[in-house]
């Protein structure tokens, strides 16, 4: 298994209702524009400078395997959506649930903020079959965890027109678990990502947008050297972590 933060792992059985990460729904929020521009009545809701300052690749074979990369490998699931500045929503104040964003997002995180401004999130994703084989399926285990200062004079980072309402330190961590018998399908990803036609596609062009997604599956992992082309069958599961401040 994976070693990472183990609090940060707890699987929640919740309702599928909540905010799209790529082609999986995070349970406990909901889409939403972030309006920075409109002034919080809440006291928390507004724009927070947050910077990626880490970034963690994890895999998982017999053993795991961590690798230190560039935050510019930050995969698009959260580099598209924890921005700088990113915009906190409050969305129930008795629950403290709110959603992480970008300025012009519609679509984010969820995460909880208790009286502290301690920010906590934990829970997992429906499974998703994982490639063309029913019997493979894949989800996500979402952990967040971190703090908001409130301080409205903070400098704005560069291009930020909006008015700030602090900072914000969170710890991201995401885990691509399988679930039945995968070994199938991961060799059919790999001999996908080596040769287009071997995909299992209807035709040329179905094919070469089926290897596009296997290469985009595992871009970030190899780039950073966490894994090679030819580790995609034994993976047992695979990660990353990043650290904003």
């Amino acid at each position: 298994m994976l070693k990472l933060n183990r609090t940060f792992f707890t699987i929640l059985t919740l309702s599928l209702s909540g905010c799209h990460l790529g082609n999986y729904r995070i349970p406990g929020a909901t889409n939403q524009n972030a309006n920075p521009s409109q002034s919080s009545s809440d006291g928390v809701s507004g724009l927070y400078v947050t910077e990626p300052q880490s970034l963690k690749f994890y895999a998982t074979f017999t053993n795991t395997i961590e690798r230190a990369a560039s935050t510019s490998l930050i995969p698009n699931l959260l580099s598209q959506r924890i921005t700088n500045p990113v915009a906190l929503l409050l969305q129930d104040a008795n629950t403290g649930a709110a959603i992480l964003t970008s300025p012009t997002g519609t679509n984010g995180f969820p995460v909880t903020m208790d009286r502290d401004m301690n920010l906590t999130y934990n829970s997992s994703t429906s499974p998703q079959t994982l490639w063309l084989d029913p019997n493979c399926k894949r989800y996500l285990q979402v952990g967040e965890s971190g703090k908001i200062t409130k301080d409205s004079s903070i400098p704005n980072p560069t291009s930020n027109h909006y008015r700030l309402s602090g900072s914000l330190q969170l710890t991201v961590q995401i885990i691509y678990q399988f679930q039945g018998d995968c070994a199938p399908s991961l060799q059919a990803i790999y001999q996908c990502y080596m040769d287009s036609s071997q995909c299992g596609g209807t035709d040329s062009t179905s094919n070469l947008d089926l290897q596009a997604v296997a290469i985009r599956m595992f871009t970030p992992w190899i780039e950073s050297q966490t894994i090679q082309v030819s580790d995609i069958p034994h993976l047992s599961n695979y990660a990353y972590e990043v650290i904003y401040q």
